[in-house]
C-alpha cells in the first residue's frame, strides 16, 4: 500500500539539487575550456597575419617582376607595397604594410591586421 501511494504522488522532473549539480558541472567545464579557446583564437589571429604577410610578399614579387619587364630598375618600397595590395583579394583587414627590398628583390614583408595581430614573411 505504501508503494502504491509513492508512485501516485511522485511527480516527474528534476529536483533543485540535481539542477544545481548540473549547473556546477557546466560551469567547471566552461572554466576549463575558456583559457584554451583564447589560446586558439590568438594562434588563429597570428596565422591569419602571417598568411597576409606571405600574400603581400608574393604580390610584391609579382609587382617587381612586372616592373622589371617594363624596364624599371629601382623601386620605392612604399610604392611596391601599395601596388602589391591590388593583387591581394581580401586586403581590407590589413591596416599597415611594409615591404623591404634588397638587390631588386623582396627581402621581407610585414603587415598589421585590424585585430592588432602582426605578421612577417619570411618568418624570422
Amino acid at each position: 500500500m505504501f508503494q502504491k501511494y509513492l508512485t501516485k504522488t511522485r511527480k516527474k522532473g528534476f529536483t533543485l539539487i540535481e539542477m544545481i549539480v548540473v549547473i556546477a558541472i557546466i560551469a567547471v567545464l566552461i572554466a576549463l575550456v575558456a583559457p584554451l579557446m583564447t589560446k586558439y583564437i590568438a594562434t588563429a589571429r597570428q596565422a591569419k597575419a602571417d598568411g597576409a604577410a606571405k600574400s603581400l610578399y608574393t604580390a610584391a614579387e609579382a609587382v617587381i617582376a612586372e616592373e622589371t619587364l617594363n624596364g624599371t630598375t629601382s623601386f620605392v618600397e612604399s610604392d611596391v607595397a601599395s601596388d602589391a595590395l591590388g593583387y591581394i583579394d581580401n586586403n581590407s583587414a590589413i591596416t599597415s604594410k611594409s615591404v623591404t627590398i634588397s638587390d631588386g628583390a623582396v627581402a621581407k614583408a610585414e603587415v598589421t591586421m585590424d585585430d592588432g595581430a602582426s605578421g612577417a614573411y619570411p618568418l624570422s
